[in-house]
Order: C-alpha cells, then structure tokens, then sequence
C-alpha cells in the first residue's frame, strides 16, 4: 500500500472522472490492485492510496509515484495536477 499526495488545479476535486483517468494509466507491471482517493478541502491536497503488489511499503511507492507523475500527460482532464510535495 502506498499513499501520495496530489494537488490540481485551484478547486479541483478528485472526481469519478479523475479516479477514472488514473485507473487508465497503470500498466500490469506496476501491480495495482486498487486505488482510493481521499478529496481534498480547499487549498489541500487530496490523497491517493494505491494498493499495489509488491514485498514492501517502499516498493509500492516508487510506482505509485511514477503513476501520478505520468497521468497528466496521458489526459486533459489531468492538466494541472501533480505530486504534492511530502510535509517534513
């Protein structure tokens, strides 16, 4: 399992049609097995967990990252969205 952070444009939601977009984008060898997103309030980030085959925590998050990164480049309806940067 692994957690990423995502922010979208100002008052964007982690709607049905992004979560679709995001079931897009995986492919087999990234191992997923189900995502769920927790939306985001105002001016937050919104929080995808992936629940991804693999030996460890730490491996589940290189592809879940790799995921986020490269699905705005796969849709439109991404634009804007990107990986929030980790609170220390």
């Amino acid at each position: 399992m692994a957690a990423v952070a995502l922010r979208g444009p100002e008052r964007a939601d982690l709607s049905a049609d992004v979560l679709d977009v995001l079931w897009v984008v995986p492919s087999f060898e990234d191992g997923v097995e189900h995502l769920h997103a927790k939306r985001p309030e105002t001016g937050s980030p919104g929080y995808l967990t992936f629940f991804i085959q693999a030996a460890t925590p730490e491996k589940a998050a290189a592809p879940a990252c790799r995921i986020v990164s490269r699905a705005p480049a796969g849709s439109p309806l991404l634009t804007g969205w990107h990986l929030a940067p980790e609170r220390p």
